[in-house]
């Protein structure tokens, strides 16, 4: 059914990033192509996976934005590329992204790494006042994208709602 000018379904976004863990990215691996352009493929492959639609509608749509560089950036990164990007390129709403992110599949290890480079950047010092600011310019912009048409309140998007408290907690997790 329809809400305002917003669809309402079973469709989801994901945000994935993926790791390549690796001790050298540029060995050979699987089907003669390094690993890292290996990894590349098999990433691309887990994602249309994702995306296609089965019979009865769409599944997932993958939003490639949060991977290191944004959708121009290379879908597979390093755990040492990761932990670099996040350091020292990440914006606000990256490290906001971070606050949701957990280790899904592969092996073992490479998520309790993946999980000490997470607490490490989100235990990292950050100015209150700036990243306050961040933080609210991030939401409102999130808010000009899903304005709501109808006289109802929307529980997910308008003020005071589950944005707006999700949006609270990560700025004091982040702060």
């Amino acid at each position: 059914g329809k809400h305002g000018s917003r669809e309402m379904g079973l469709v989801s976004d994901l945000d994935m990033v993926f790791v390549l863990a690796a001790s050298d990215p540029d060995a050979t691996g699987p089907g003669g192509r390094n690993l890292r352009e290996w990894a590349q493929r098999l990433g691309r492959r887990i994602i249309q996976h994702l995306t296609m639609a089965p019979p009865y509608g769409a599944g997932f749509a993958f939003d490639a934005r949060l991977r290191p560089s944004g959708a121009s950036g290379v879908l597979v990164t390093t755990l040492a590329g990761f932990a670099d990007y996040q350091t020292h390129a990440a914006e606000s709403w990256e490290h906001q992204a971070l606050t949701r992110a957990r280790f899904s599949c592969g092996d073992a290890a490479v998520g309790e790494h993946f999980a000490a480079i997470r607490e490490a950047i989100l235990r990292m010092p950050r100015d209150p006042a700036g990243l306050r600011a961040e933080v609210l310019e991030m939401r409102q912009k999130m808010r000009d994208g899903h304005p709501n048409a109808s006289a109802l309140f929307d529980i997910k998007h308008d003020a005071g709602g589950l944005v707006d408290v999700e949006f609270a907690v990560q700025y004091l997790v982040l702060a």
